[in-house]
């Protein structure tokens, strides 16, 4: 089945759209969990001073810490993954900027059209 062009142009802005919205969220997430991991240091160390099994608790914090690897392979498609990421919140940013204008034209109509309907009690 043939799908009109503007619909496809219409699936394909909200495909972009959610690409967007699924990186904000993950970038929110992995900060939660580093501001966690930072906060959770001190009283992981206190509780293996203390002789506490947290192996659990220090194999999540490790993994949240690890980074990068800084290998050249890795770095290539870390800077690629982040360019990637970057021209997708851009058509995000570029979306909800038009967006933004075209409810405001709209607004400004219907406050035009709300003036209108007012009765003047001139």
């Amino acid at each position: 089945m043939k799908v009109d062009e503007g619909v496809e142009k219409t699936l394909d802005l909200a495909m972009k759209l959610d690409d967007a919205a699924r990186i904000l969220v993950q970038y929110f997430l992995a900060t939660a969990a580093e501001q966690a991991s930072e906060e959770t240091q001190p009283w992981i160390q206190s509780a293996i001073d203390a002789g506490a099994d947290v192996s659990l608790e220090v194999r999540v914090i490790r993994f949240v810490d690890s980074g990068l690897d800084r290998s050249s392979e890795a770095a290539k498609m870390a800077k690629e993954a982040l360019n990637d990421k970057i021209q997708k919140l851009e058509v995000f940013a570029s979306l909800a900027a038009a967006l933004a204008k075209d409810l405001r034209a709209k607004h400004g109509l219907l406050t035009d059209e709300a003036d209108d309907a007012e009765p003047n009690d001139e």
